[in-house]
Order: C-alpha cells, then sequence, then structure tokens
C-alpha cells in the first residue's frame, strides 16, 4: 500500500538517422498514480492481483487507494492510443514506485509475476519517397519507354520525348548510378508497336499492340492474338484460345486493344474464391487500354477523329495449360541456355559484363547491348514481370 504509481513503457522508437540518442522516445502510459490522502497511511504487508485493460468497466481512479484485485482501467487514458503503431516485438517495462510513508515506516516490496497480453494487427506500412542522384543531363525525360529490372538493374529503352527514342540505358538503385549502353538491333523484334508483354517461365507472351500498316498508319492487331516468342530463336508459339461453352464458334477474348496494364499473377485461394476458379494457374491479368487508332481518339468511316476509346474493362487468363503444353514441348530449356550466362567464370557472362553488365570501373568502352540479351538474362535469372514494348 505505500504503492506510489505504476507504469508501463512500450519499446523506444528507432531514432533517425542522425538524430540523438537523447531524442529517443518512450511511449508510457500510467495505469496507477496514488492519491494525497493514501500516501500518507501506514504501509501494511499485502499482495495485490491486478488487471489494467482498456475493456474494464471500472477505471482505477475511482478508488482512493489501489484495489487488492479486480480488472480498471489504466489512470492515463488508452493503452491501445498510446501504443498502436508500436512495434510488439521490443523491450516492454513495468515500473512500480513506492514511498515511504509520513512516519517514515519503510518496507521492501518484491514483484511475483507480470504479463503482457498484446493484441495485434498488420501494420500498414508507411513509405517514404526519397529523391535519387539526379540523372545525367544526356538523358532524355521520357515516356512510354520499355523497362526491364534484373536484380539491383533496371534497363530503361526507347520512349518517346517529341521523337522516338532508341538509346539505352541501365540503372543501379544500389549505388544510385546510370549508365549509358550502346545498343544493337533487338533479333526478332515484332513489328508490333504499343504491346504488351509477360516476361515468365515461357518465355514472352505477347498480347494486342499496333500493327504497322505496309503503305502508312497503323493498324490493331487481330483479336485474341496471343502468343509466346522463343528468346533465342525466331519462332512464335499461338496460344489458341477456348470457344464459348454455349458455342463453339465464338472466341471468348477482350476487345482489340493496345496500351492496357498487364501483370502475371500466381494462383492464391482469395482469387478462386473471387471468381470461382478451379484452377492452379499462374494467372495472367489484364485491365484497360485504348480501342483507337491513334492516342485518345479514333477516326470514324469519313476520317472524322471521335473522342477517345478508352476501355475501363478487366479480364483474367488461366495459364495453366499453357505451361504445361510448353513445359513437355521442351520450347525453351532454361539448362541449354542459363547455365553459362550466370556462371561468372564462363566466356558468356564475360560477354554480358563488356556490353550491357558493363561498368566504368572494368575500363574501356562497353560493347554494343541487345534488348534480347536483356530479356535473356532477366528469364535466366528468374525475374519474372510485365512490361510495354514499344
Amino acid at each position: 500500500e505505500g504503492i506510489e504509481f505504476i507504469s508501463l513503457a512500450g519499446p523506444p522508437v528507432p531514432l533517425a538517422s542522425g538524430q540523438d540518442s537523447t531524442q529517443s522516445r518512450h511511449y508510457q502510459t500510467k495505469l496507477f498514480v496514488s492519491t494525497t490522502e493514501n500516501r500518507e497511511r501506514e504501509c501494511n504487508s499485502s499482495q495485490f492481483h491486478l488487471l489494467f485493460s482498456d475493456a474494464a468497466e471500472e477505471a482505477v481512479l475511482s478508488y482512493s487507494r489501489l484495489p487488492n484485485e479486480g480488472t480498471y482501467r489504466p489512470a492515463s487514458g488508452s493503452m491501445k492510443e498510446t501504443f498502436q503503431h508500436l512495434a510488439a516485438d521490443g523491450k516492454w517495462t513495468l515500473t512500480i514506485s513506492t514511498s515511504k510513508s509520513a512516519v517514515n515506516y519503510y518496507t521492501d516490496s518484491s514483484l511475483l509475476d507480470w504479463k503482457l497480453h498484446l493484441q495485434t494487427n498488420s501494420c500498414t506500412p508507411r513509405v517514404k519517397w526519397e529523391r535519387i542522384v539526379s540523372v545525367p543531363l544526356s538523358f532524355q525525360p521520357r515516356y512510354g519507354h520499355t523497362a526491364i529490372a534484373i536484380n539491383d538493374s533496371i534497363f530503361i529503352s526507347g520512349g518517346f520525348a517529341q521523337r522516338r527514342l532508341n538509346d539505352l540505358w541501365r540503372f543501379d538503385y544500389l549505388t544510385n548510378s546510370w549508365t549509358s549502353l550502346p545498343t544493337a538491333p533487338l533479333r526478332n523484334h515484332p513489328a508490333i508497336q504499343r504491346q504488351q508483354a509477360v516476361l515468365g517461365p515461357w518465355g514472352l507472351l505477347n498480347y494486342g499492340g499496333l500493327k504497322k500498316k505496309q503503305r502508312s498508319g497503323t493498324q490493331k492487331n487481330n483479336k485474341g492474338d496471343l502468343s509466346i516468342q522463343h528468346l533465342f530463336q525466331d519462332e512464335r508459339l499461338a496460344v489458341p484460345l477456348s470457344s464459348d461453352n454455349s458455342s463453339r464458334s465464338i472466341v471468348v477474348a477482350p476487345p482489340d486493344r493496345y496500351l492496357s496494364s498487364i501483370a502475371l499473377m500466381e494462383s492464391n485461394n482469395v482469387m478462386k474464391k473471387l471468381y470461382n476458379i478451379n484452377d492452379d494457374g499462374p494467372f495472367l491479368l489484364m485491365s484497360g487500354g485504348d480501342r483507337g487508332n491513334s492516342i485518345n481518339g479514333h477516326p470514324n468511316s469519313y476520317g472524322f477523329i471521335l473522342p477517345n476509346t478508352f476501355l475501363d474493362d478487366m479480364w483474367i487468363l488461366s495459364l495453366s495449360e499453357l505451361t504445361a503444353t510448353v513445359t513437355n514441348n521442351g520450347f525453351m530449356d532454361r539448362s541449354d541456355y542459363c547455365i553459362g550466362r550466370l556462371d561468372r567464370e564462363s566466356m558468356q557472362y564475360q560477354i554480358w559484363n563488356s556490353t550491357c553488365g558493363w561498368e566504368a570501373s572494368f575500363g574501356g568502352e562497353p560493347k554494343d547491348c541487345e534488348l534480347g540479351e536483356i530479356l535473356v538474362m532477366a528469364w535466366c535469372e528468374q525475374n519474372y514481370q510485365s512490361f510495354h514494348m514499344y
């Protein structure tokens, strides 16, 4: 009964970069604070068995003395409000302060046991934008470029900046460095613009886009034109689409389009329940795009440009049969192409370091880097991803 106050402190917040250790903030709440009347009482030997909870009906401050047992709300505010957003895993501190009585009577006290019960939820990560090192002056601001990630590097090819660009850059985000690479013509490049592509285990899956006409202008790719591009040979594997169950002659496929968003997703139980899918995937998820022959519009039969034909639909395609077919047919076997490319002592890896993987510290000048080799290395590293082929 000589307890003056009881407090609970959560783990200290990690210090920000450059912050002094004295600025470290501890989040603390007072569970009990004694009254003046209680402090003047003579201390007696006793045991307490207390539970403090935000959900308790009674507040501990409704008592002039600390109760011997029971469940109570803490003295100062809500523990949830005090400790929310903190990491549960850390050093928690329970502080119990005792004082001498008015007659200078002092009793030793000991804490027999204490437990901390935490109700936790998944935290929403807090992200912070940070400006990276400025890009070189020779790098033109652009849009509509192709960006391919390989481990810690991002290769940026082409795009538009008042004209069509054909340069190639590599950004290494661990060192915040940019490298300009000489380019070589792309092998097996389809004559299709603004096409969507997904790099997966089977190779390069292409969908949609605008084909170049022989004379002038562009035309949309054929409906359901889905194909796999072999990364090493001038070979394409057409992907047949199944017909509607009610009519075998009607092919179920999204309308023709270009500039859509496309992504490769693994199977999960949530997706299966939402869309009533009995399939193990993987799945191709496609959304939006434009149906017109020009940006933001399309010509009618008289040649007038009508309002934009942007799409807001979403489609899902299972690739499980495709994956099995390609694997069984041996369309591309990783062991045939990747062992040498991933071996740092091999001649193939040395060629990579002299072209697409060249760094200034290697000395000399880089040799031509082909976008096809970047695709191959990403495939060998199993850095599967989606991007636009412009």
